[in-house]
């Protein structure tokens, strides 16, 4: 079924007042206004099963993920796993700041990211958070992973780039380490990776959550990974969704994460791991910016 841009615009008027009751409900309405009306994607070329020729607007429950019954459109991945408030009150916390900006420039569309470490101790940022660069200037990158978040009125553009190809998530030189008082920084050209309509629309742009850690995260991850691999009777999840687990256990999508039966569910009740001592996840700031899809190359 093709979906027009006319007739997703149509059906938002019917959403107006659902919209202005999120505002009072929730202090963080103008951030999860992408979650609350997204119903379709742009950009992959297949999807419901069937190969098409261009990029049209489609339902994302016919995406091609495995999609429950039950699921919403605003549950089909990738989605924000924190709020606003949570993100900013971890890095006031960590003292950790992600920063995002958006600049348009000749037809292309730059997300300009900047990290912060403005604590007293070094932090790993997971290299899965960070694109492949193509210089030292760390400018004009290629995402290795679907890094960004971005949507227009109820419309989700879909990551259309690869990934690349890392040591494995326990090891160090999968990490980058922020020194103490430093910063890191780089550069991506968002139109290289994602397809934007025809027509000027209001996009809403952040990134999806980056991986933290401090150096006593390395140590405890080992060893509590050769443990419980011995120990755990039915292990559902793969490397990264386990050291995500020890990062933030209620982000991960661990089936035995709250199994009382194992030994690991058991002793996560009382912070084996270290819980957000030792690692974290956050996301940047949203920008809320006009594109006009006819102009990007």
């Amino acid at each position: 079924m093709l979906i027009t841009l006319k007739d997703i615009l149509k059906s938002n008027r019917a959403l107006c007042f659902t919209l202005l009751f999120s505002c009072f409900y929730s202090i963080n309405s103008k951030a999860s206004e992408e979650v609350t009306l997204r119903k379709y994607g742009y950009g992959k070329l297949y999807w419901n099963g069937v190969l098409h020729k261009k990029p049209e607007l489609y339902p994302l429950l016919e995406s091609k993920r495995y999609i429950t019954p039950d699921t919403p459109p605003s549950g089909v991945p990738p989605f924000y796993k924190t709020s606003d408030l949570e993100s900013e009150n971890m890095q006031l916390d960590t003292k950790v700041i992600l920063h995002l900006s958006i600049n348009q420039k000749n037809g292309d569309v730059f997300a300009i990211v900047k990290i912060e470490n403005n604590s007293t101790k070094s932090y790993f940022m997971s290299m899965q958070n960070l694109p492949k660069f193509n210089s030292k200037k760390m400018t004009n990158s290629l995402p290795c992973s679907e890094m960004f978040l971005i949507t227009a009125d109820n419309i989700r553009l879909d990551y259309l780039g690869g990934k690349c190809s890392h040591s494995s998530y326990q090891e160090r030189d999968s990490w980058v380490e922020i020194f103490a008082g430093k910063s890191l920084s780089y550069r991506v050209k968002l139109n290289d990776t994602y397809d934007f309509p025809s027509g000027k629309m209001r996009y809403n742009i952040g990134t999806l959550e980056y991986s933290m850690v401090n150096e006593k995260w390395f140590i405890e991850q080992n060893s509590n990974v050769a443990f419980f691999s011995i120990m755990n009777k039915n292990e559902m999840c793969d490397e990264e969704e386990y050291s995500m687990r020890m990062i933030n256990p209620d982000k991960a999508n661990c089936s035995y994460a709250d199994d009382a039966d194992n030994i690991e569910g058991f002793l996560s009740k009382y912070n084996f791991n270290g819980g957000d001592l030792n690692g974290f996840i956050l996301r940047s700031n949203q920008i809320i910016t006009e594109i006009d899809g006819d102009e990007i190359r």
